[in-house]
């Protein structure tokens, strides 16, 4: 979804499968600055926001992305790799917008391609969870995501380090250990993403293995490809997202705060 000033933008469809943005109301024509706001559902909305940044051309457009999209595509261009994000960054440039703010972004490569580009965190939702859970530490997948979630929700938590070992040519998990003391703690994973939730399933077995009393999961972007049982079959007790808490009685995502 895509909104301009809080006015929600709805293409046109063609019987061709194409779409044009058009017809806007007239405040946002008269409006001096845009300010828009990309909740990302699918691919037709980049087209979306070409058409829409064309049109309020001549203005300061200012573009407030949620989630962003390609963002685990940021490899090297090659007919062997996932590099979606640098197509995805050239469309960015081509739209001429003011400033770019990122819902903690997968990668930073959008950040130094783009110089009027910033990443912005959910610092009160971490927080909130934090005390909702009683953690006493924070447990990070892996060495890299220690580095960057450290220097930005700095907490009075011990911190743990997962070790994840993966299969270079499937990609699957073979092995995840921890660094950091878990005895008695109740723990908080965060991290930026969960897609299926394999990371999770292992780090949370791992913990439970080094004698946590409890694991919950914070991450910012929750997809669940795999669905929420999978997570707490692995005894992660609670599942928060930035959008607030997920309901882990249900298999689909439902969210008991928002």
């Amino acid at each position: 979804m895509i909104t301009v000033n809080d006015h929600r933008i709805i293409p046109t469809s063609f019987p061709d499968g194409t779409q044009q943005v058009w017809q806007l109301v007239p405040a946002l024509m008269e409006a001096s600055t845009w300010h828009i706001c990309w909740t990302f559902g699918s691919e037709a909305e980049v087209m979306t926001l070409v058409q829409l940044c064309d049109l309020g051309a001549g203005r300061p457009m200012h573009l407030e992305l949620s989630y962003l999209p390609y963002g685990r595509q940021d490899k090297a261009i090659s007919n062997d790799t996932t590099f979606g994000l640098q197509s995805f960054i050239r469309v960015l440039q081509l739209c001429r917008l003011r400033s770019i703010e990122i819902l903690d972004p997968h990668s930073s490569v959008i950040l130094d391609a783009l110089p009027n580009c910033r990443a912005i965190y959910p610092h009160a939702q971490v927080g909130a969870t934090i005390v909702t859970t009683g953690a006493t530490a924070i447990a990070y997948p892996d060495a890299g995501a220690v580095r960057k979630y450290t220097a930005i929700y700095q907490t009075d938590c011990r911190i743990i380090s997962g070790r994840k070992v993966r299969n270079q040519q499937t990609g699957v998990l073979t092995d995840t250990s921890i660094e950091g003391d878990a005895k008695g703690q109740t723990v908080l994973i965060i991290d930026d993403i969960c897609d299926g939730g394999r990371t999770f399933i292992a780090l949370a077995d791992a913990l439970y293995a080094g004698g946590a009393a409890a694991v919950h999961l914070f991450v910012t972007h929750g997809l669940f490809s795999k669905g929420i049982h999978v997570l707490t079959a692995a005894r992660i007790c609670r599942v928060f997202t930035a959008r607030g808490e997920v309901d882990t009685r249900s298999n689909t995502v439902v969210y008991i705060t928002q």
